[in-house]
């Protein structure tokens, strides 16, 4: 945890930094641990990483995907723009 301090000190420019490493490493250590999971072959428990996604349409396919949503993004494609999003803003100056 930050102390205060620390926060107080922050810009706009290195919170998207700081932002932009902590949900990278979050999303890697996500992935990491889904990975072990399989290689160790504990398939209950990789399925626990995972979320139902209706079609909706009554024309896709139903699925499911590594949930991301204690990120506040839903998937993978979300988390990605996300970081991208983080990554340009703590750029500018």
């Amino acid at each position: 945890m930050t102390d205060i301090k620390e926060i107080l000190q922050l810009t706009p420019d290195t919170l998207a930094a700081q932002q932009h490493t902590a949900l990278k490493n979050h999303v890697i250590q996500r992935i990491k641990a889904f990975n072990h999971l399989i290689s160790d072959e504990k398939y209950e428990e990789a399925l626990t990483l995972l979320s139902y996604s209706p079609a909706g349409d009554d024309h896709g396919c139903d699925n499911q995907y590594l949930d991301f949503s204690e990120t506040g993004q839903e998937d993978i494609g979300d988390v990605l723009s996300k970081l991208s999003s983080l990554k340009t803003a703590s750029k500018k100056k």
